[in-house]
C-alpha cells in the first residue's frame, strides 16, 4: 500500500504546496530495494505530480495574482522567483520548466505561471511528464549508482548505512536550499 499511496500523495501535495520534493521518497526505496518495484513508484509519483499539477494550473487560470500571494508563503519559495520564472514561461514556453530544474525552481510555480498565462494544457501536460519523469529517474539512478559503487552488500549492515547516508544527503541539501533560497 505505502508503495502506492506514498508516491502518489508526495507527488501531489509536493505539486500543490509541500515543499519537500518526492525524491527523498524515490531515492529511499532504490537504496534499500534498488530497481525492484521502483519504475510503479515512478509512474505513481509522476501521475500524482501531474494531477497536482493540473489543479494548481487551474488556480492560477483562476486566480492568477491570489495564487501568487500563496505560492510566496510555502517554504523556499519568493516572489522574485515567482516573477522571474513567470516571465521565462512567457518568454521559452514549456521550456522553462526544464530550465527550472537546474535552477531549483519547484514546479508548483511553473504550473501557477502556465495556468495564469493561459498556457495550451495538453503542451502543460506533456512537458510536465517529461520533466518531472526525467528528474525522478535521474534522482533515482544517481542514488542507486552511489549505493552499488560505495555500499556494496558484503558490508554488514549495508541498508542502515544507505539510509543513514541517504538521511544526511537529504538534511544537506535542505540545509543549503533553505540557506540559498530562504525559508
Amino acid at each position: 500500500m505505502a508503495y502506492v499511496l506514498v508516491p502518489f500523495l508526495w507527488g501531489f501535495s509536493e505539486a500543490v504546496f509541500f515543499f519537500i520534493v518526492p525524491d527523498v521518497w524515490l531515492t529511499y526505496l532504490v537504496c534499500v530495494n534498488g530497481w525492484k518495484g521502483i519504475w510503479r513508484a515512478l509512474l505513481i509519483t509522476v501521475a500524482g505530480a501531474l494531477l497536482g499539477g493540473l489543479c494548481v494550473y487551474g488556480v492560477g487560470l483562476q486566480w492568477s495574482s491570489e495564487v501568487r500571494q500563496v505560492l510566496e508563503r510555502i517554504p523556499g519559495i519568493s516572489m522574485p522567483m515567482i516573477e522571474s520564472s513567470w516571465k521565462d514561461l512567457a518568454v521559452r514556453g514549456e521550456m522553462a520548466m526544464a530550465v527550472g530544474i537546474l535552477k531549483g525552481i519547484p514546479y508548483k510555480i511553473f504550473a501557477a505561471g502556465a495556468g495564469s498565462l493561459q498556457m495550451n494544457i495538453v503542451l502543460f501536460l506533456v512537458a510536465s511528464v517529461l520533466v518531472r519523469s526525467i528528474r525522478f529517474l535521474f534522482s533515482v539512478s544517481i542514488t542507486l549508482g552511489i549505493c552499488k559503487l560505495f555500499f556494496e552488500k558484503k558490508v554488514p549492515n549495508w541498508k542502515a548505512i544507505r539510509v543513514w547516508v541517504l538521511l544526511l544527503f537529504w538534511g544537506a541539501f535542505y540545509t543549503f536550499y533553505f540557506w540559498h533560497f530562504g525559508w
